[in-house]
């Protein structure tokens, strides 16, 4: 039910020289700091990332009443 219920995006990430992040094909200790990265990047400074942006709208929606739980789901897949 959860899973019916939820909404899956595509946010590519970028380092900070705006070049896309990519994982594939990268060693493992490479992947790790890139994982990192995409972390840093999806919070964002000040929480301005999309996981701030979503969190604020989570906020927002309960205190509004329209919602009773929140959850946030970050699926990190590579071949």
């Amino acid at each position: 039910m959860a899973i019916a219920q939820s909404h899956f995006k595509f946010l590519p990430q970028f380092h900070q020289n705006k070049e896309p992040i990519r994982i594939s094909g990268m060693s493992e200790r490479r992947k790790m700091s890139l994982f990192q990265e995409i972390a840093r990047s999806l919070v964002g400074s000040n929480a301005t990332g999309h996981l701030g942006q979503e969190l604020k709208e989570l906020k927002h929606l309960g205190e509004n009443d329209c919602i009773t739980t929140g959850a946030i789901a970050i699926v990190f897949s590579y071949w």
